[in-house]
């Protein structure tokens, strides 16, 4: 993959050079940009004649911060994300210990009735809210 990558990336500047290169004539003419706001002669801006290729390469820049700008709060929103995902895995984690050494419970196999039988009764310490709700339940 390293590989292609590194072929890839070579063709790509190979093509840039040979843009740059058949089109040095053009990237080496000069001009002046200029913006006219109509209300008065005091309000026409012209930027200093500078070559086409000063051109592109401010107007790359530019590209690259608004992009960067753009992603930005992305970024911060991801990286809140993933750090509020670490404290809970880790959270649960923890739980996955306790329960790791915690006792395992005891099952009797004894017979299917009893254990229907110790499901519809209550244990004897269950709180009156757990019994109205078994007994809701069972109708």
């Amino acid at each position: 993959m390293k590989v292609i990558k590194g072929g890839l990336a070579g063709v790509i500047v190979a093509l840039c050079i040979m843009v740059i290169y058949q089109n040095a004539d053009f990237l080496k003419t000069t001009y002046s940009l200029g913006v006219d706001f109509k209300l008065s002669d005091a309000w026409v801006f012209h930027t200093p004649e500078l070559p086409n290729g000063v051109f592109l390469l401010i107007t790359l820049f530019v590209g690259v911060v608004v992009g960067f700008g753009v992603t930005l709060p992305g970024w911060m929103r991801n990286k809140k994300l993933i750090r509020q995902s670490g404290e809970e895995v880790r959270a649960l984690r923890s739980q996955v210990e306790k329960l790791k050494n915690r006792p395992a419970p005891s099952f009797s196999l004894d017979s299917e009735t009893e254990s229907a039988a110790d499901e519809s009764t209550a244990p004897a310490d269950a709180s009156a809210e757990e019994k109205d709700n078994q007994e809701a339940a069972t109708q």
